[in-house]
């Protein structure tokens, strides 16, 4: 079953699609995401834990959780602080109006998918991301470098495939992970949806003529040439702390 967590990965090269598929990795800052995805949309499973990560008490607590996510009370702190920044926020607060973690699957082209998007609005499709800095120029470079808008188109497609609902907009809402927590709310313009549908696309039909072939490739199956710019170019450039005039 295709899901865009790992169909994103074949948009740097099919190799790292593979790689994925078979990654079990996390971290503080995933851990951290999923705990406030929680608070602020009401579903998934965590827990607190008072003590240190080492020990036996927290091995022992630990096995008797597994599947939950565990966080120390300073993390369940900072948490509870980020979500509130979320639900209190009067711009993005009316956009978790809908249907929130609702998981979807459809067929497309034959092939078997799911997704499950943060929150199904009357008009669009909305996604939380927790993010170092949600400052609006940085952010939306950020958004893009880690195809957002795709993934927005991709859970439109699936909405309307898997529920016959038509969803036409996206909103991303990026929150801070420390204080003070702020918290932007951005809308894809017409254009930023359609680029992203065309992307998923072209990932997935590279990914069926990876199936196809059994080679999956990484960057270039041929040598690449480097070249470099006019020599103007290099006016003001910084090499080990110099300026070249």
């Amino acid at each position: 079953m295709i899901r865009f967590s790992a169909l994103k990965h074949i948009g740097r090269s099919p190799a790292h699609y593979q790689a994925a598929l078979g990654a079990t990795y996390d971290s503080p800052a995933m851990l951290f995401g999923r705990v406030v995805h929680a608070m602020v949309l009401g579903s998934g499973s965590w827990t607190v834990y008072e003590g240190e990560r080492r020990g036996k008490a927290w091995s022992e607590f630990r096995d008797a959780n597994e599947g939950v996510d565990i966080v120390t009370a300073q993390e369940f702190r900072r948490a509870r602080e980020c979500a509130t920044a979320v639900l209190n926020d009067p711009v993005a607060a009316p956009f978790l109006v809908g249907d929130r973690e609702r998981r979807i699957e459809w067929t497309h082209n034959g092939r078997a998918c799911r997704g499950t998007p943060d929150v199904i609005g009357a008009d669009c499709i909305v996604d939380l991301k927790t993010t170092t800095d949600a400052s609006p120029g940085l952010f939306a470079r950020a958004a893009l470098r880690m195809g957002y808008h795709a993934q927005l188109a991709w859970y439109q497609h699936g909405v309307e495939a898997a529920l016959g609902r038509t969803c036409p907009g996206g909103v991303l809402i990026a929150v801070e992970s420390k204080a003070p927590y702020v918290v932007t709310t951005m809308r894809l313009t017409d254009r930023a949806i359609a680029q992203g549908h065309k992307t998923w696309v072209a990932w997935f039909e590279r990914l069926m003529a990876c199936e196809e072939s059994g080679v999956w490739p990484g960057y270039s199956q041929s040598i690449v040439d480097l070249d470099v710019p006019d020599e103007d170019a290099f006016e003001g450039l910084i090499i080990d702390g110099e300026e070249i005039a």
